[in-house]
């Protein structure tokens, strides 16, 4: 659970970031090895925190847009780690 409660924070900052157009490029440009089922999940617990919204998922083109939650907690999330 811990690899995978890191991951979602990680994709979480990195989505505040910019870090790629899908959830599969973020998690690449992060160093992330994620497969499928590995995305749908934390897509899920994003979504189910009032993080995420308006997901569309794919086969490596999972895209979805942050709320003003996720951009709160991913800039809190940055805060602590600097």
């Amino acid at each position: 659970m811990y690899n995978s409660n890191l991951k979602v924070k990680k994709l979480l900052i990195g989505l505040c970031l910019n870090e790629g157009r899908t959830i599969e490029e973020v998690a690449q440009h992060l160093g992330l090895s994620s497969n499928q089922d590995e995305i749908k999940e934390i897509v899920d617990i994003l979504e189910d925190e009032g993080f995420i919204q308006n997901t569309s998922l794919g086969y490596k083109n999972t895209t979805t847009e942050l709320t003003a939650k996720g951009s709160r907690e991913a800039s809190t999330l940055l805060e602590v780690a600097y």
